[in-house]
């Protein structure tokens, strides 16, 4: 505890007026990790930060009240803010995910795996289409999966190596491609189950 103390002394004692703010500002972080305090932005800092372009210095702060800008920036631009987003099964057909079945799903960013279940293959996804395969064998354990990119959009990306997922014709195969989704595709599954992409 006590070499604690003496490296924090050090380090408040080797604050020098005439450093750079780059360097005064390490300084208080590094006090401020080794003591576990986690005070609040001074405002000087943020007022007198130095300007990379101007001081030529690759030590600059960079303006810490910029990240929240950006944020509401990106929320902004995102089509799907505050929407429903869902896949809906035509037909009311069930399909088991998460423990029930379910006829619509909705959707909050994560990937989902579409397939079927074989527990001796050790097959788990997340839209499970097993109840389906004995009428039609062209559904792979690992058929298709749905998930969000970085930019937001939406994607169904076909995955299986001897079936086919099609984006709202059977004439529209997209096999080992990816499909960026728009409100109302369908995308077909063999010729078994229609997911439809909904945004309410």
């Amino acid at each position: 505890m006590s070499e604690l103390k003496t490296e924090i002394n050090d380090i408040i004692q080797n604050y020098d007026s005439d450093d750079s703010l780059a360097e005064q500002q390490k300084r208080k972080r590094k006090a401020s990790l080794i003591t576990g305090d986690n005070p609040a932005i001074d405002p000087d800092d943020l007022n007198n930060s130095a300007d990379p372009k101007a001081s030529g210095s690759n030590n600059a702060v960079p303006d810490k009240l910029s990240i929240p800008q950006l944020t509401s920036k990106i929320e902004s631009d995102d089509i799907y803010a505050n929407k429903d987003v869902s896949l809906v099964f035509e037909g009311e057909q069930q399909v088991f995910y998460r423990g029930d079945y379910v006829t619509r799903i909705r959707l909050h960013g994560e990937p989902l795996l579409v397939g079927r279940r074989d527990v001796m293959a050790g097959h788990y996804p997340d839209i499970d289409l097993a109840m389906y395969w004995k009428q039609d064998r062209s559904i792979s354990r690992r058929h298709m999966r749905i998930y969000r990119d970085a930019n937001g959009s939406w994607y169904a990306e076909d995955i299986c190596n001897n079936n086919a997922t099609f984006i709202n014709s059977l004439d529209n195969p997209i096999n080992h491609e990816r499909v960026e989704l728009k409100p109302g595709d369908r995308i077909l599954i063999s010729n078994s189950i229609a997911i439809v992409f909904t945004v309410n």
